[in-house]
């Protein structure tokens, strides 16, 4: 058994008695709480205490003790178990043993006298001061008492001042308020801090760009066969409705246009390629200097958000712009544009000698024969009806302010309406550099931020992507003999096509 004189913080300072690890402390298989004169006293007093904390707990303690009273008894078993804890009223006087150490007008040192009173009928481990208080530690190891401090995880969380409880309701207004709001989150493709690698391809040499020219050529040499089709065929005749015939005549290349062919449009187009193949390291670099990435939109609230706009800004040497193609994908739009591809255009087509049909009848009757005039109203063209359709925009979806054809620094959109418990929105962004010292950003970071605002969302704590530049150095030449090699030399059209 275990002893244990109390001082009056325990009953205020620390959670109740029955939730305590007292295993913590003792092996012991019973504790008693020796609730000496001095701390009964206190707690009476204190029912009158200014501070409500102190006043409600006094008042809680006394009213137990004061039961215990009626009932005639002392001890009030605080948890039934291992270690058994009970709680015992105590009227022991203090001792005047150590009256040069001990001041018993003082409180604490009254119950270290009390506990010095014990101390004589008690063996040596079975009996303690039991305080976080400096004072009665101290006193106790002066008159040779063991102490134990309550340990300092046993303490009550604190309690909130009105300061603290104003804090509180306000949190909880604006929790309800936010309730009543959209619930905005955004999410991004890209982890942040990301890598955005800039590759810059070299210029390739004048021999370099020659040996791609031989490899192009020998696939498409210079023709020289103008003669395809047997001129020598005997002329055909084709019953023209039954009121005459028709003949087919061959004629063959004119002079003026193989020497054209030879001598202008084969040049011009060898030209052309060796004039591309010379710039293919502009075209590369431009296009794998773009990161691709997609900003997702959600509105999780119970509210829709009105007059929403979304904002899209990058610092750090780069620009941003909308994903047009992507846009132009989800929409089906017939004038799709494809993901820009190094083509090299295909050859001139040479002259040849073809047959064409002499028709007497047909041109007896006028070369509109057979055309009917469409029949032409001023009422065919665009209605103010259609304009006003044209004009009348969905209130929940998303439309540009400024929409950007290149690269900027920032642009937004606007949704008059953006639902809430519906699909996400989708924005698909390009990335590039601002300029052309690209070598510049080597080691650099950006910062691409995406922002809300609507007329009915207070607050919204905006989406950042952290990018860490880094340039590298790419063979133009490498490259492309990469793609030669895929690439069979009876290729019909296109160096390189479609990329892998």
């Amino acid at each position: 058994m275990l002893t244990l004189i109390v001082d009056t913080n325990l009953f205020h300072e620390f959670r109740p008695l029955d939730t305590l690890p007292w295993s913590e402390i003792t092996d012991a298989d019973e504790i008693i709480l020796l609730v000496s004169d001095p701390v009964q006293t206190e707690l009476d007093e204190q029912k009158k205490s200014s501070r409500a904390r102190i006043k409600r707990r006094a008042l809680e303690w006394v009213k137990h003790f004061r039961e215990l009273l009626k009932a005639g008894e002392t001890d009030l078993v605080v948890v039934e178990g291992s270690p058994r804890v009970v709680l015992r009223l105590d009227d022991t006087r203090p001792s005047k043993e150590h009256e040069n150490v001990l001041d018993l007008a003082v409180p604490d040192d009254a119950i270290v006298a009390i506990a010095v009173h014990h101390q004589d009928r008690s063996a040596p481990g079975e009996l303690a001061i039991f305080s976080d208080d400096l004072r009665p530690m101290r006193k106790a190891r002066q008159v040779g008492l063991e102490f134990i401090e309550i340990p300092d995880g046993w303490r009550r969380d604190p309690e909130q001042t009105a300061e603290d409880k104003e804090k509180q309701r306000l949190k909880e207004q604006i929790a309800l308020l936010k309730r009543q709001e959209p619930d905005l989150t955004l999410s991004c493709s890209l982890d942040s801090p990301s890598e955005f690698v800039l590759p810059i391809y070299e210029p390739m040499t004048e021999d370099q760009v020659e040996e791609l020219m031989q490899l192009w050529t020998a696939r498409h040499p210079i023709e020289t066969n103008f003669e395809r089709a047997n001129d020598s065929l005997l002329a055909s005749t084709i019953p023209a409705v039954g009121l005459g015939l028709s003949r087919k005549e061959f004629r063959p290349a004119s002079e003026t246009d193989i020497a054209q062919y030879k001598e202008d449009q084969y040049p011009a187009w060898l030209e052309r390629c060796r004039q591309m193949l010379s710039e293919a390291h502009l075209f590369y670099s431009h296009i794998e200097q773009t990161l691709t990435l997609d900003v997702e939109l959600c509105n999780q609230g119970t509210r829709p958000a009105d007059d929403l706009q979304i904002t899209f800004s990058i610092v750090g040497g780069l620009s941003v712009m909308p994903d047009t193609t992507s846009e132009a994908e989800e929409a089906d739009e017939d004038e799709y544009r494809d993901v820009p591809s190094f083509d090299l255009p295909p050859p001139p087509e040479a002259p040849q000698g073809k047959w064409v049909t002499i028709d007497h009848f047909g041109s007896m009757l006028g070369r509109n024969y057979g055309a009917i005039d469409p029949l032409v109203s001023p009422y065919l063209g665009t209605t103010l009806q259609d304009v006003l359709r044209e004009n009348q925009r969905d209130p929940n979806l998303f439309y540009y302010r400024n929409r950007p054809s290149e690269p900027v620094a920032s642009y937004s959109l606007t949704c008059k309406q953006f639902r809430h418990a519906g699909p996400p929105e989708v924005f698909c962004l390009l990335v590039r550099p601002d300029h052309e010292n690209v070598e510049a950003l080597d080691g650099k970071n950006a910062l691409l931020e995406v922002a809300c605002n609507a007329s009915n969302l207070s607050d919204f704590d905006p989406l950042k992507l952290s990018l860490k530049l880094k340039v590298e150095a790419k063979s133009t030449y490498d490259l492309l003999l990469k793609k030669i090699g895929r690439n069979p030399f009876n290729m019909p059209t296109g160096l390189f096509g479609s990329d892998e």
